[in-house]
C-alpha cells in the first residue's frame, strides 16, 4: 500500500479510538469501570490507563524521529512508564478526556506529515529500527484488541 494511503488509514483508525471508548462507557458507573475479576484482572480504567501510556511512549518516539536525525534511544515499555504516572488512579472520564485530546493532537501531527517524514526513523538501543509509520502501525495493532477488551468487559451494559 502506498505510504499516503496507509497514513490516512492509520490516522483514521487512531482518530476513532477515543470515540469507541466513549460510546461503550457512556452512562457506565465508575465502579463498573474500575471493576476487576479473577477472569479479567484489568478493569476498563486499567485498559484506558495502559492505552494512555502507550500513546505517550509512542508519541515521544515519533517526536524524537521528527526532531532528530536518526537518533538512538532507549526503549521504555508502557508498563514501566505507567508506574511513573497517576493514570490508573484517575477518574475514568478525566482520563478519557485527556486521552482524546492527546490523541487528537497526535493524529493532527501525523496528518501533517509528508511521505518522507513517515519514513523517518530511530534506533531502539540494542533492539531494532522503527519509523514513524511503524509507530502508528504498532499503536493501531496494539489498540484494537484493547478496545475489544473494554467492549467485552462492559458488554453487559451499565451497572
Amino acid at each position: 500500500m502506498e505510504i499516503a494511503a496507509e497514513a490516512r488509514r492509520l490516522g483514521d483508525l487512531l482518530e476513532v479510538a477515543p470515540g469507541r471508548i466513549a460510546a461503550v462507557t457512556a452512562g457506565v458507573p465508575d465502579e463498573s469501570l474500575s471493576r476487576r475479576s479473577v477472569a479479567e484482572p484489568w478493569s476498563a480504567n486499567d485498559v484506558l490507563a495502559h492505552l494512555r501510556a502507550c500513546q505517550d511512549v509512542r508519541g515521544k518516539l515519533v517526536n524524537e524521529m521528527l526532531t532528530r536525525n536518526h537518533p538512538v534511544v532507549r526503549y521504555v515499555s508502557p508498563r514501566t512508564y505507567i508506574r511513573k504516572t497517576n493514570y490508573p488512579d484517575l477518574p475514568f472520564q478525566q482520563s478519557l478526556t485527556t486521552f482524546a485530546a492527546d490523541r487528537a493532537g497526535f493524529v493532527q501531527l501525523l496528518r501533517s506529515l509528508s511521505a518522507g517524514q513517515w519514513m523517518r526513523a530511530l534506533d531502539l538501543k540494542g533492539s531494532r529500527t522503527e519509523t514513524v509509520l511503524d509507530c502508528a502501525k504498532y499503536l493501531v495493532a496494539h489498540e484494537l484488541p484493547h478496545l475489544a477488551q473494554i467492549e467485552t468487559l462492559l458488554k453487559g451494559g451499565p451497572g
